[in-house]
């Protein structure tokens, strides 16, 4: 059950783990054609939008679950939630900066920096990811005995 369900919270978290490491690394791959385009005349820096996504997501539906714990309390409406699967990573070109005469506006101090977030957040995921299949295996060992 833990596993055959896509609406378990442990499989939710796991798609959004997932997602977060994807994200990631399509961030990496912007930042490292960003960096590689540096001396392109008139190229135009990308940029990978995720969180706002998932704001958005999670403001179009209610964050907090409602649950009856007697059937004479007031019954609440169903819950929707977020299908963290349809919730995805957007490359936004930014066509309305330039940073030097040529028209290219990739400012490498910038790639940089985000280049250091990016990698402090995917292996901050990973970690929750590895934290995750470590309490599983400690379940499936505490079951075995």
């Amino acid at each position: 059950m833990l596993f055959n369900d896509p609406k378990s919270s442990f499989m939710k978290s796991f798609n959004i783990l997932q997602k977060g490491l994807d994200t990631a690394m399509l961030r990496h791959k912007v930042i490292a054609n960003n960096v590689a385009n540096i001396n392109t005349p008139n190229f135009k820096r990308s940029a990978v939008s995720f969180e706002s996504e998932l704001r958005k997501a999670l403001e179009g539906h209610g964050s907090i679950k409602a649950r009856r714990i007697h059937p004479d309390h007031l019954k609440f409406k169903e819950e929707v939630g977020v299908d963290f699967g349809k919730v995805t990573p957007k490359t936004i070109r930014e066509n309305d900066t330039i940073y030097r005469n040529d028209g290219n506006n990739v400012d490498i101090n910038v790639e940089i920096a985000n280049l250091a977030k990016n990698t402090i957040l995917y292996e901050s995921t990973f970690t929750m990811v590895n934290k995750r299949i470590s309490s599983l295996k400690q379940l499936i060992a505490s079951g075995a005995r």
